[in-house]
């Protein structure tokens, strides 16, 4: 249920944009199909990224890859961020288990004070991650606002396309294969690929 494809699934389902979010969906997941939870670690999470783009693309009358070429690139660090939010959410949570083992030790009452611990955990998980999200989407809505104004970038993402977008969100499925030999053939491929799609620019 945590996986982008799920998660664009049903926000298309509710939106009835079903194309643009499981189009958005699918880069998401590829690109960090290397990465996963294994004990402690903590990867980035695809989900910020992607929910930060499919909320700035319900503002847009058309969505297409063309108007979201550039928010896909801008958000993709705030897959670190949502990591961030997450660690420090659950570090402020070791604190409220430390409360529950004192108060369990006064009057024993488990039941009664891990219900109010767990509603407490979940909505300071909400208000950060409610309050972090909105606050890069504004900041989302004026950088791209200012980016796409430039007439150089205008000219390029007017070329995007889905595939092309699919095409860099694979390097994480090239990434999880482990396998030297198709590091080198995708860096090559996508070498090439970017020199004929900046030749079809400016020729």
């Amino acid at each position: 249920m945590e996986r982008p494809l799920f998660v664009g699934v049903l926000w298309g389902a509710i939106t009835g944009d079903m194309p643009t979010a499981v189009s958005l969906a699918v880069f998401y997941e590829l690109f960090w199909l290397d990465l996963f939870p294994a004990g402690t670690y903590m990867p980035p999470n695809p989900l910020f990224p992607m929910l930060t783009t499919l909320t700035y693309a319900g503002t847009l009358h058309d969505p297409t890859i063309t108007s979201l070429f550039l928010p896909v690139i801008l958000t993709l660090p705030l897959a670190s961020l949502g990591t961030y939010v997450e660690k420090r959410q659950r570090e402020w949570q070791v604190t409220s288990y430390n409360r529950i083992v004192k108060k369990m030790r006064v009057n024993g009452e488990l039941e009664k004070t891990a219900g109010v611990s767990v509603a407490a955990s979940l909505l300071q998980l909400f208000a950060s991650n409610f309050t972090v999200f909105s606050f890069v989407n504004g900041l989302l809505l004026v950088a791209v606002n200012a980016l796409a104004s430039q007439t150089n970038a205008s000219m390029v993402f007017n070329h995007a396309s889905w595939p092309m977008l699919w095409a860099i969100g694979a390097m994480g499925g090239v990434l999880a294969l482990r396998i030297r030999r198709n590091y080198l053939v995708f860096i090559i491929g996508s070498v090439f690929a970017g020199l004929l799609a900046l030749w079809g620019v400016w020729i």
